[in-house]
């Protein structure tokens, strides 16, 4: 087959194809999913995830319960614990901010901003005017920044999850933690209660004992958490050593499904199902509608063409 054809116009065809090969692909896939689903269906155990026990390694296990954790996270500089999943703390300092315009017209205006700005790089000329941003986020000497911490230990009965798992149950459960009226008092006790200020989720640290407005350098906190107790469905095995892993069929597929909810069987594998096949489907129309507008996209679709066609022996 002379390759003169596919470097002139029907080269374009490569995107089309490549998207139609990955939406037949993700229906197939679809289909064989839940024919291997179906054949271990009456192989699944229902147990109840505190009372899992090494012999159930190497199962096929229906699990459904709720996620805990023993140990509490607690702020690195502030009198406060949770007993959650996740524990986060964001800090903001009060700064002057660079805004360009057309014309490199520079604006300048006070803002809450999540890390220092360097108001040294700011474009003006009239700097006497101006206050200069704090180098860190500090107050009386002590340096804050932000703080992110995962509780060690979350299992689900006697099941430790993957990481991935643990992850995506943060994403669909994070939350924001409001400050304890007690937390807040141990501070305004520490730094002068006319300097501090609590406002439900947002705490302020004041450089003066101005509640009016901010000045540069205030600081604000606010913090996040993901709580336990929150529901999770699960279809796959476990280890010797109690942890959740994929199962592997006597055909060689894996099953491994979950959902942040309590689902029935059946809907959990629909739902996991449906799930991969619309995504392959999603991704095969984007290439085929970008790989014949989108030069690089096309290029790349060229390639993998070109690259298939010789593993079947239809081009040299």
């Amino acid at each position: 087959m002379n390759l003169d054809f596919f470097d002139i116009d029907a080269i374009q065809v490569a995107g089309p194809v490549l998207g139609t090969v990955i939406i037949i692909l993700a229906i197939y896939r679809f289909h064989r999913e839940k024919k291997v689903f179906q054949q271990c269906r009456n192989d699944i155990s229902a147990r109840n995830p505190a009372k899992v026990r090494k012999e159930d390694a190497g199962r096929l296990l229906y699990l459904s319960g709720t996620l805990s954790t023993e140990a509490s996270i607690r702020d690195p500089d502030f009198p406060l614990a949770v007993k959650a999943v996740e524990f986060t703390r964001t800090v903001q300092m009060f700064q002057w901010v660079e805004e360009s315009h057309e014309y490199k017209q520079y604006h300048y205006v006070t803002r809450w901003v999540d890390k220092p700005v360097d108001s040294s790089k700011f474009n003006r000329n009239n700097r006497d005017q101006f206050e200069d941003n704090p180098s860190t986020m500090s107050y009386r000497g002590h340096e804050f920044s932000h703080f992110h911490s995962q509780a060690p230990g979350v299992r689900l009965g006697n099941i430790s999850l993957p990481e991935d798992i643990v992850t995506g149950y943060c994403k669909e459960y994070r939350d924001t933690l409001p400050i304890p009226q007690k937390t807040f008092d141990a501070i305004a006790s520490l730094y002068g209660q006319e300097y501090c200020h609590l406002s439900d989720t947002v705490m302020y640290l004041y450089q003066t004992a101005n509640r009016v407005a901010p000045e540069i350098g205030d600081l604000r906190f606010s913090y996040g958490y993901v709580p336990t107790g929150k529901p999770i469905t699960l279809v796959g095995t476990v280890d010797q050593d109690l942890r959740f892993v994929p199962f592997l069929t006597p055909t060689k597929h894996t099953i491994f499904m979950y959902d942040y909810d309590r689902v029935s069987l059946d809907d959990l594998a629909a739902m996991t199902h449906e799930t991969s096949k619309a995504g392959g489907i999603f991704l095969g129309w984007v290439i085929i509608f970008t790989g014949v507008f989108w030069e690089p996209l096309f290029i790349v679709s060229k390639k993998i063409l070109f690259f298939v066609l010789r593993l079947l022996y239809i081009i040299p």
